[in-house]
């Protein structure tokens, strides 16, 4: 688990496993996992 900003709002210290940020609802977790299948 690592804490990052979030990519949306710029949110400090959200988990990169959350599901979503807890200020703005963006889908952290689909989020990486899009990415993540994109480099592959």
């Amino acid at each position: 688990m690592a804490l990052i900003n979030c990519p949306e709002c710029g949110r400090e210290k959200v988990s990169d496993n959350a599901e979503m940020c807890p200020s703005c609802g963006y889908g952290i977790k689909a989020h990486y996992a899009r990415l993540k299948e994109e480099a592959e």
